[in-house]
């Protein structure tokens, strides 16, 4: 079965982003795939992308979490490479031919029920795969899933003397 979710580096390493900035392709089925961050230009990372929503029933959205150069580095180059005004103008043609009459058979509906995809499940993932890309970070704390399973050695203890 596929995963909901993959994770993918872009090849856009620096002091903010590490090794680099991790691009979300996830969802499925009937829906299609959402990208989420696509990072980066680069012709490998973007057919990356581009096959992994292939494998997710065709990407149908792309989602920037925010305005900095190493998430939407990608975006417009994508948008191109996937055809959008192409698509764009299919609907409209079907629109019009809908318009002048013409009938369709509707799809029937797809049989499983559409996964709930985990965002918060999806970030962590994308957080332990930063971690191990680029190895422990300095500021991070223990990782989780560590807490409670193997004692922590004792700090030697400070010795205050008094006068």
């Amino acid at each position: 079965m596929l995963n909901p979710y993959v994770v993918l580096l872009a090849p856009n390493p620096s002091l903010m982003t590490g090794p680099g900035t991790n691009t979300i392709v996830l969802g499925g089925g009937v829906e299609g795939a959402t990208v989420i961050d696509p990072a980066d230009d680069n012709q490998e990372h973007l057919e990356a992308i581009i096959r992994a929503g292939d494998e997710r029933g065709r990407i149908r959205r792309i989602l920037i979490t925010h305005g900095h150069p190493d998430h939407i580095g990608g975006a417009v180059k994508l948008r191109q490479w996937l055809g959008r005004d192409a698509y764009r103008k299919q609907v409209l043609d079907l629109i019009e031919r809908k318009a002048a009459g013409e009938l369709f058979e509707t799809p029937a509906p797809a049989a499983a029920a559409p996964q709930v995809v985990d965002l918060m499940a999806a970030l962590e993932a994308s957080v332990k795969a930063a971690k191990a890309a680029r190895g422990r970070h300095p500021a991070a704390g223990p990782d989780l899933e560590m807490v409670g399973k193997a004692e922590a050695p004792a700090k030697p203890r400070k010795v205050r003397k008094s006068a």
